[in-house]
């Protein structure tokens, strides 16, 4: 029960799903309401926040501070928790902060601690569910798990002074940067619960009870397959017919040997967080 695709009980942290066409005019006016908070974001004087980023755990082996570090000379960033100047006025609750971060910054950095195969957190969720850009770094499958032209990967920037330019250039021109809230008209946000997965579980469990003719499956070594890839994960259908408008910074990605993002200048790139596998 992780959040590999090919676990045997898939638990990602959340989903991306299309609107039930049941509940089309809520979600119409949902999003209606981040329209609104847009324009008042647009309009509002006093709104000179561009890029948040919350963290406790400093100094993290995806070396991720490094990158906050050197994008924070192209683009302003206001660092929140145990690893920044700023507090949340809700440091116990993630949904109580990111209601205060959407109400002040434009884009959130939904950067791992782990790089990892398709390790992607609850910070990239809770974002995509508010009124902020995701900019995400990691070894996640974004591009499966979310529309295009729904986040910015810092991997598909050669260097972080490319990326803080694109941000920048985005902060002051407003309809490009709405452009980035444009599949919410189509597809929300669904947290995954605890219950979700233990009702998978049981379902799995009484399938296999009366399906005698199911294989079974096991694992020699554990590490080994934290670190394998899911050779047969596959966007879902539909995401796969989801159009964007061209958004640049999505799904440009750059050869990965040579640049400032390339994983293979980190290090210790993967170190499968077993303590939180949800």
């Amino acid at each position: 029960m992780t959040y590999k695709s090919n676990s045997d009980i898939y638990f990602p942290y959340g989903k991306v799903i299309p609107i039930d066409n049941n509940n089309y005019f809520h979600y119409q006016n949902i999003f209606e309401s981040y329209s609104s908070q847009l324009r008042l974001k647009r309009n509002n004087a006093n709104f000179t926040g561009k890029v948040a980023w919350t963290v406790s755990h400093c100094g993290a082996r995806s070396k991720r501070d490094q990158v906050v570090d050197n994008l924070s000379k192209y683009i302003e960033i206001d660092v929140y928790g145990k690893c920044g100047n700023h507090t949340c006025k809700f440091p116990n609750e993630d949904d109580g902060c990111f209601q205060q971060l959407e109400e002040s910054y434009k884009f959130y950095l939904s950067f791992e601690n782990s790089l990892c195969h398709e390790y992607v957190t609850e910070k990239f969720f809770n974002a995509l569910n508010r009124s902020l850009i995701p900019v995400v770094y990691g070894y996640g499958p974004y591009e499966r798990i979310a529309p295009l032209g729904s986040f910015i990967n810092a991997r598909s920037f050669h260097s972080a002074q490319h990326l803080g330019q694109y941000l920048n250039y985005l902060d002051h021109n407003p309809e490009e940067y709405e452009k980035y809230f444009e599949w919410k008209k189509l597809f929300r946000v669904k947290p995954e619960t605890d219950k979700d997965a233990w009702c998978d579980l049981c379902d799995k469990l009484y399938r296999n009870r009366v399906d005698e003719t199911r294989q079974y499956q096991w694992y020699s070594d554990l590490h080994l397959w934290f670190n394998s890839i899911a050779t047969n994960a596959k966007n879902p259908p539909y995401l796969r017919r989801y159009k964007t408008n061209g958004q640049s910074g999505t799904n440009q990605m750059m050869d990965e040997t040579d640049d400032e993002f390339s994983l293979t200048n980190l290090g210790e790139v993967c170190v499968p967080p077993f303590h939180d596998t949800k």
